[in-house]
């Protein structure tokens, strides 16, 4: 009987065995066995996974009981386990995702802040350069007070001694006149 549905995927098997083929004749199923195995092959027939065949062996249908169903089928519930592993790794991607990303924008940040710590540091070094440019130009305008201090304390010893030469001059001249006072 040729498959109802398209095949949805691009998996081919091809098992090449030198054993003879696992395989059991086909044998009716008690009526609680029965219903589950049709609604759990009819929904692997729906979602592609496997097709109708012709052939008059099939491989051995295992089955058991679970807590959540009377008599789920244990093939099934194998791929609901990897689908359920694929939704986690999904949800493990999307949070490797979102840190992925909270790092970029962290890094983002980072990167920000060392452009500032730059610009900073850059403005801290003009402002150094500026500082040294005022020390040095007060240090000269230090020298050059110091300079005319010098020259001011030179003139005044010079304006002193002619002071005391002016008085020496007085003096002299008070002692002329008393004596051309006394003649």
């Amino acid at each position: 009987m040729p498959p109802t549905a398209p095949v949805k995927h691009g998996v081919s098997h091809n098992i090449l065995t030198q054993a003879p083929p696992v395989y059991a004749r086909a044998h009716r199923l008690p009526s609680e066995k029965l219903d589950p195995a049709k609604q759990e092959f009819a929904k692997m027939e729906e979602l592609g996974i496997i097709r109708r065949s012709e052939s008059p062996w099939v491989p051995p249908l295992h089955m058991g009981s679970s807590t959540a169903t009377a008599i789920p089928f244990v093939g099934f519930s194998t791929w609901e386990r990897w689908g359920a592993d694929w939704e986690r790794q999904g949800a493990d991607w999307e949070r490797r995702d979102a840190d992925w990303e909270r790092l970029h924008a962290d890094w983002e940040r980072w990167d920000a802040d060392c452009e500032r710590l730059d610009a900073d540091w850059e403005r801290r070094g003009a402002d150094w350069e500026r500082q040294d440019a005022d020390w040095e130009k007060r240090n000269a305008d230090w020298e050059r007070l110091d300079a005319d201090w010098e020259r001011l304390d030179a003139d005044w010893e010079r304006r002193d001694a002619d002071w005391e030469r002016l008085d020496a001059d007085w003096e002299r001249l008070d002692a002329d006149w008393e004596r051309l006072g006394a003649d």
